[in-house]
């Protein structure tokens, strides 16, 4: 058996020291270093998931070069030939993202990120009202990494008529995973507990399937909520912010264990106005404020309420709301505006979510506090 084990390891090794060899060669002919360069020195950042992969995505879309300094043999081993790895974070190395140096690069070094720059205690502050740590900085929610990847982020939209005063959603709900986030701090209803309640007072416009929606957008039908199933229609990733912009407004539901989701950053990218429950809305940084930048709403009862209240909002007011989330979106969560903020502030931290392992850190502070 030990024999065994020693040649099971003794392959591993040997496997993975080609890829790590593969993974170099593939950065042989990458361009060369701009004149701003921010210095991300090894550490344990897969915790972050999808968000570290955004993150460094934002820098390099910002026209910098991430140089990556310590990266070894070892610490690929450890750290990226691991079968763990989400797709998104291996994003990070199959994109080349980095450049990989073991000692810092001569040029203009405009930012220094290690391991402990980083917190994933992104609830804490907010849901435990605890204090976070003096100047620091919210890294803020962001886009699918797929539209970061594909360029789908900032495709020009082209104009179709005027929108439907209208609401829209589309996204997964299966029972099973979005109805976790009732298991959790969190005082948001799931995606599915809403839709059963909107369904239930008859608030939903029933489409079946993508030719349907295409004639709600031909015909005078208008004054609806259209919440899509993507097991019964499915939007392209590079179509879903053109379809959304095609809509007054957007139904913000949560995710599958906390409030967030990408979807709320490809609407207001389009300036489409969300409809947001008021945990939600506080939770965003900076935070969403009700006729100003969303329509926020307290409970179940009260979205009945705010959803007459938008069928009736005049269009000069909705043009007004819809200018206000645009500009939120181009000052706050852009590439460029996060860049911008974390190196023109001299930050001692920044939070970055890491999913699971932020809710996991929000539990393990509310328990302690309850003792």
């Amino acid at each position: 058996m030990k024999i065994r084990n020693k040649l099971y390891f003794l392959r591993r090794n040997i496997r993975s020291y080609f890829e790590y060899f593969k993974h170099r060669k593939k950065y042989q002919n990458r361009s060369s270093l701009r004149d701003n360069i921010i210095l991300v020195y090894a550490g344990n950042y897969r915790i972050y998931d999808r968000y570290f992969y955004n993150f460094m995505k934002f820098l390099e879309l910002s026209g910098v070069s991430v140089c990556f300094i310590g990266f070894n043999f070892t610490y690929f081993k450890n750290n990226v030939y691991k079968k763990q790895n989400s797709e998104y974070y291996k994003l990070i190395f199959s994109d080349r993202l980095f450049h990989f140096k073991k000692r810092p690069p001569k040029g203009s070094v405009v930012l220094r990120i290690k391991e402990n720059f980083l917190s994933p205690d992104y609830f804490s502050s907010k849901i435990l009202n605890l204090n976070p740590i003096e100047n620091s900085f919210f890294i803020p929610m962001s886009m699918h990494p797929l539209m970061y990847k594909y360029g789908y982020w900032d495709t020009v939209i082209k104009s179709i008529g005027v929108r439907k005063h209208s609401i829209f959603m589309a996204g997964n709900f299966n029972e099973n995973a979005y109805n976790q986030i009732t298991h959790t701090p969190f005082e948001t209803q799931s995606r599915v507990q809403v839709l059963s309640f909107l369904k239930s007072n008859n608030l939903i416009l029933n489409i079946e399937n993508n030719s349907e929606l295409e004639n709600f957008f031909l015909d005078s039908q208008d004054f609806s909520c259209i919440i899509l199933d993507r097991d019964n229609v499915s939007i392209p990733m590079e179509k879903v912010r053109q379809v959304v912009s095609r809509f007054s407004f957007f139904l913000a539901l949560p995710g599958i264990f906390m409030p967030y989701c990408h979807n709320l950053i490809e609407a207001i990218s389009v300036g489409t106005i969300p409809i947001i429950h008021k945990e939600y809305a506080n939770l965003m940084n900076p935070k969403f404020e009700h006729l100003t930048t969303a329509i926020v709403y307290n409970d179940l009862t009260d979205l009945i309420d705010k959803i007459n209240f938008v069928y009736s909002m005049e269009t000069d007011k909705i043009e007004l709301l819809r200018k206000n989330v645009y500009s939120l979106y181009k000052h706050n969560f852009t590439p460029n505006s996060v860049f911008r903020k974390i190196t023109e502030n001299n930050y001692s931290l920044l939070y970055l979510q890491a999913q699971r392992y932020s809710l996991k850190i929000l539990e393990t502070n509310r328990s302690l506090l309850k003792n």
